[in-house]
């Protein structure tokens, strides 16, 4: 089995890319995100953690460009109803949508349902499913304050994982967080930023 993979990004099709390897070239199926970011890159090295998926008597490779997100694809799906079209486009809404992991952390399933090809049933098998599967959010709880925050922070130019970091380090430091506003959240965070 394939796990893993460097090589020379040497073509497009549909939703995945061609790597060659050794003069061999493996077709590479890639959440949207993962596509779209890669898309102009021809002839560029690229580094793939893979899952090797055996599907209709066929084989066929799916891409992920870190190991959480291909543990996260291959426990989508073991879920009833999330087949590996849905299980990409899943990955790709939470990468380019991170406050959904938020959401998912706070025990709020109805953004799932936001993602094209989510209904009510699979939202509440996938939050089942995933809702530990972020340690980097189970020391704080989010609230829609914090979330409003990272949100703030992200405008203003801040990397997604700085501002949660930033954030997470602010909400430690307040004594009574039922008494914060958002605001003072946003203001202690940007003083830390700068």
């Amino acid at each position: 089995m394939i796990a893993y993979i460097v090589g020379n990004l040497i073509g497009f099709i549909e939703n995945g890319i061609i790597v060659e390897n050794n003069g061999l070239g493996y077709l590479i199926k890639l959440p949207p995100y993962l596509y779209e970011k890669n898309k102009n890159k021809k002839g560029d090295i690229v580094e793939l953690y893979i899952s090797h998926q055996f599907i209709a008597e066929t084989q066929q490779l799916f891409g992920f460009e870190s190991i959480s997100d291909l543990e996260s694809f291959q426990k989508l799906l073991k879920i009833h109803g999330v087949g590996v079209k849905l299980a990409l486009q899943i990955i790709s809404s939470f990468k380019t949508n991170p406050t959904l992991i938020l959401d998912l952390k706070n025990d709020r399933i109805n953004s799932l349902k936001s993602i094209p090809g989510v209904g009510e049933k699979t939202a509440r098998r996938i939050f089942e499913e995933l809702k530990g599967c972020f340690p980097e959010f189970s020391e704080i709880k989010f609230d829609d304050k914090a979330k409003l925050a990272v949100d703030a922070l992200v405008t203003l130019g801040v990397t997604f994982q700085r501002a949660k970091e930033v954030v997470i380090d602010t909400l430690k430091e307040i004594q009574d967080l039922s008494s914060v506003k958002s605001e003072d959240i946003i203001t202690i965070a940007i003083q830390k930023i700068r």
